[in-house]
């Protein structure tokens, strides 16, 4: 499932590809999830999407592209997990909120 280049540093064996877009694959009958995890030490709903990640969730079908958002990932008290919903899907659009000329995405936590 972890599909990503840390997943060697941290399970050793087969090496992970940063290429993919996302980390997680999870495959079912029904087609496949895609998991991207974004992290911040900080309380900001910001993160950076990359050109990989952008290909990914445009290619995929409605539904399969997430992201595992963690803020204050250093502060267990404060530390909190969202999974968002694919930002380029048309339905999500209103969530996010485009912040600069690049690709770097906010959202509203609620």
């Amino acid at each position: 499932s972890w599909v990503s280049g840390n997943r060697q540093r941290v399970l050793g064996g087969h090496a992970g590809d940063d290429t993919c877009g996302y980390d997680f694959e999870i495959v079912r009958k029904s087609g496949r999830l895609m998991f991207e995890v974004k992290a911040t030490v900080t309380d900001n709903h910001a993160f950076d999407i990359g050109e990989s990640e952008l290909r990914a969730a445009r290619s995929a079908r409605k539904g399969a592209y997430r992201i595992i958002f963690i803020n204050n990932i250093l502060d267990p008290d404060s530390r909190r997990l969202r999974i968002l919903p694919n930002p380029l899907e048309a339905e999500y659009a209103d969530r996010f909120a485009q912040v600069n000329q690049g690709v770097r995405l906010r959202f509203d936590p609620t």
